[in-house]
């Protein structure tokens, strides 16, 4: 383990994330709130400071393998989520430090699961503060970095850059991974710009269409109304919502090439199109079911709520225009699907991706077919590419991490309330493993407009395992929890025989 160069590159990542803190003390400034400058410019500062400490000189050793780049990444999230944390604290408006933690850690992972029962109690500046949380963590900590200091961009930096950007298909990224996160970053900005003045044309007020912005294009759910966009009631806004959530579901760089003039290739995107039919079939068939069993007076009325449900839980975004946890069983069953498979690879969204599906769908087939005839040989591919078996066994993999990850944490969950005597059903436990992994934020039951204030403090903890190790693709939390990374292998003695 290269320890050195871990902490170097560590101390980089917390200098840029510390520059965030300008966000919420602007707005505490703008709104007067100059009692919460304690907790965001002494916090900046110190993580400012701590990062400089860190990377004040750069080892001779510059070489990290993929592993010290999963370590590198999942302590960078760790910490960072510990230092915001601190931060919501000192405010005295969340409780609990656990409380604190869990907020942190479902924001900068774009969950949007939340402890906090009034957020329209909270100051202006505290809001900012988390759902700025979504929108640096939407693109990653690392892109930021690389978009704000791109010296030294190497081998080893592709590593750590592998291990956060969401999807299987990271090699796309990585040719001028400085030019790339920058041209991301660029793309990212102007979309929740447009974002934000498309929700201050549907008459929502300027401070929330900012936030709500900055909430959607990070996929994260945050909201500064206690009911979500279903306190706004408004068709304008629903619509401006649904759109956004479905864009920022999308793979960036299908932005950039639309931009080049590469229209073509955006429309031959196979993941594109799967993610789109997967997204009409889901919200027509929910509200063709809703209008037949008369939950919705028409067909249009049931199509607002089914479609904006379908890409706030595809995307992951979690927010909520309906309580569609008192919708028939067949509607709370394809949301539950699509918590599963989550928006595209490349994209703020989580979720199991819509790549991994196609890949996967396309390799059984291919082993069925094969039993019929097993001396045929046919080459699976996406994008008009042909996958490399690596690339297949990974993603065969990651399958069953996740359902690992899921089941255990259910059992772990339900475990827990039997334990501290919780009012919770084994379908809210199973449901919230789900969206703590896919970081969608709601769950079914109480959980689809309420809160996770009433979970036992072990089991936020469990959840904010589940929302980082989701965020993170898995490898890096698992990694960060395994001894022998910190321990220095013994070298053998040579017998003799």
């Amino acid at each position: 383990m290269n320890f050195k160069y871990t902490l170097y590159f560590t101390g980089k990542i917390m200098r840029t994330v510390a520059l965030m803190y300008i966000v919420p003390a602007i707005t505490a400034l703008f709104y007067a709130e100059y009692s919460n400058l304690i907790a965001f410019l002494p916090i900046g500062a110190g993580m400012l400071a701590l990062g400089l400490l860190l990377s004040i000189k750069e080892p001779k050793n510059k070489r990290l393998t993929a592993v010290e780049g999963f370590v590198i990444v999942a302590l960078s999230w760790l910490a960072i989520s510990i230092i915001v944390a601190v931060s919501f604290y000192i405010t005295g408006e969340i409780g609990s430090f656990i409380d604190c933690m869990f907020e942190a850690v479902s924001g900068f992972t774009t969950t949007g699961a939340s402890i906090i029962g009034n957020v329209e109690g909270l100051s202006y500046s505290t809001n900012a503060l988390r759902i700025f949380t979504h929108w640096v963590g939407g693109m990653g900590i690392l892109v930021l970095v690389l978009a704000i200091i791109p010296k030294n961009i190497d081998a080893t930096t592709i590593n750590v850059f592998r291990a956060e950007v969401p999807g299987h298909q990271v090699d796309k990224f990585t040719g001028k991974l400085a030019l790339t996160a920058r041209i991301l970053y660029l793309i990212y900005t102007a979309l929740t710009i447009v974002l934000a003045i498309a929700f201050i044309i549907a008459k929502m007020p300027v401070y929330d269409s900012f936030m709500h912005a900055m909430s959607i294009a990070g996929t994260g759910g945050f909201s500064v109304k206690n009911a979500s966009l279903q306190a706004y009631n408004s068709v304008a806004i629903d619509v401006v919502a649904t759109v956004g959530m479905f864009v920022f579901g999308t793979n960036m760089t299908l932005f950039y090439l639309a931009i080049t003039g590469k229209l073509l290739a955006v429309l031959k995107s196979e993941e594109l199109r799967a993610y789109a039919i997967i997204a009409l079939v889901a919200m027509f068939s929910m509200a063709g079911c809703l209008t037949a069993n008369g939950t919705y007076e028409n067909f249009g009325v049931a199509l607002r709520y089914t479609s904006f449900q379908t890409t706030a839980i595809m995307s992951t975004t979690g927010m909520y225009n309906a309580n569609f946890s008192l919708w028939s069983m067949f509607p709370q069953a394809i949301i539950v699907v699509l918590m599963f498979i989550g928006g595209c690879s490349g994209s703020t969204a989580g979720g199991i991706k819509v790549s991994r599906f196609i890949i996967a769908g396309k390799y059984i087939g291919n082993q069925i077919s094969r039993s019929a005839r097993p001396n045929r040989i046919k080459t699976i591919r996406l994008e008009g590419e042909r996958l490399e078996e690596g690339t297949i066994v990974g993603v065969m993999s990651y399958f069953g991490l996740y359902l690992a990850v899921v089941m255990v944490s259910f059992v772990l969950l339900c475990l827990m309330n039997d334990v501290f005597n919780g009012s919770h059903t084994m379908i809210e436990m199973f449901t919230s493993s789900v969206t703590g992994m896919s970081n969608v934020g709601p769950a079914l039951g109480s959980l689809t407009v309420g809160t996770y204030a009433s979970y036992d403090p072990v089991s936020k903890l469990i959840l904010c395992f589940d929302m980082l190790a989701g965020r993170l693709e898995i490898l890096p939390m698992l990694f960060l929890f395994n001894p022998a990374i910190w321990v220095a292998p013994r070298r053998r003695k040579n017998r003799k025989i």
